[in-house]
């Protein structure tokens, strides 16, 4: 079954009226399918970050395209300004990503 990104301003499931699912799956965007066993997002009116248990991607909600992917996925947290990312890996490494560069600093 496909993942899909969900429009919040009108919410999560078709069964509520009103509320509807965006036009694209996870898997449209992806072009494959992959399974979902934990994950962490953030996201704020015009980014969606997405970590799975081994990939952290960047998301664009304006277009629903994936920007970039950051890597191998561990623990992620952001600032309280969602402007920095920190991402944990299993290799103990902390990274440290600037959203509007989409660089990561070790």
């Amino acid at each position: 079954m496909p993942w899909k990104l969900w429009d919040n301003s009108i919410g999560h499931q078709e069964k509520i009226p009103g509320r509807r699912p965006i036009s694209c799956t996870l898997n449209d965007c992806l072009a494959t399918e992959f399974e979902i066993f934990t994950f962490d997002i953030f996201y704020d009116l015009h980014r969606l970050a997405l970590a799975t248990e081994t990939w952290i991607s960047l998301w664009n909600l304006e277009t629903y395209q994936k920007t970039c992917d950051l890597g191998k996925s561990g623990d992620i947290k952001f600032s309280n300004n969602g402007d920095i990312l920190a991402t944990g890996s299993n290799d103990s490494k902390i990274i440290l990503w600037h959203f509007e560069s989409q660089k990561g600093f070790r």
